[in-house]
């Protein structure tokens, strides 16, 4: 009887050490909009390491009043040092290195949007390259707010605050 509480006292111990690790080194996280295709929840393993064409979780980023302090998911499209080309109506994202890794959207070619679903005017970002410490997510929606504005903006690397790695 006795080896058997010892046992029972032993899991329970390292269930409860399991349970605190995995919560401190994770996010459970519920998409606010249609960002994300085929992602309403998502799993972020916390931390700042990440590449191109991960989802990531954005905290502290400000915006002009439209997301507030809400917590963002978006996928990496492009890291320091890649080219933001501006073609007509749209906006191209080529990696330094000329190289796209898979999962990244349509080549990283973006349309631009006028105005948002409220009738603001959107206007589209003004660099030409990504400034080291900074990164440019998009949604994998076309009518995502996102990085390809000026109101949305760069986002500051520190300001990634984990990597998806379950979603559904």
């Amino acid at each position: 009887m006795k080896r058997k509480m010892l046992f029972l006292v032993i899991g329970l111990g390292f269930a409860g050490i399991l349970c605190w690790w995995i919560s401190s080194q994770t996010l459970l996280l519920k998409c606010q909009s249609d960002s994300l295709l085929n992602a309403r929840h998502l799993l972020i393993r916390k931390g700042n390491s990440f590449q191109r064409g991960d989802i990531v979780c954005l905290q502290d980023h400000r915006v002009k009043s439209i997301v507030g302090d809400k917590l963002l998911a978006k996928r990496v499209i492009g890291l320091p040092g890649d080219q933001i080309r501006h073609e007509k109506q749209f906006i191209k994202v080529v990696p330094q290195d000329g190289v796209l890794s898979p999962g990244t959207l349509n080549s990283s070619v973006l349309p631009l949007l006028k105005q948002t679903s409220k009738g603001e005017p959107l206007t589209p970002l003004s660099f030409t390259t990504i400034p080291e410490g900074y990164v440019f997510v998009a949604g994998d929606h076309p009518r995502s707010f996102d990085s390809r504005y000026e109101e949305f903006g760069l986002v500051l690397i520190k300001n990634v605050k984990g990597r998806g790695i379950w979603f559904w």
